[in-house]
């Protein structure tokens, strides 16, 4: 999976449904669910949904720290 940082479009992360997620994910993997239309986070063994409301998220929050 690739994720894309570009200057003037902004980030593009990996996508996937709930359906096709990563088989092995790394703790903290981050991507769009497309199924959902969240943005997904695994963390300490679970899929979870990352808040997408205007508050500003901190990469703390993002990690679970």
């Amino acid at each position: 999976m690739t994720m894309i940082l570009d200057g003037t479009n902004g980030v593009f992360l990996p996508t996937w449904t709930t359906g096709t997620r990563p088989a092995s994910p790394a703790n903290g993997q981050i991507g769009y669910n497309s199924t959902t239309g969240q943005l997904d986070q695994y963390v300490d063994g679970a899929w979870g949904s990352i808040p997408t409301t205007s508050t500003v998220l901190s990469p703390f929050l993002l990690m679970g720290a």
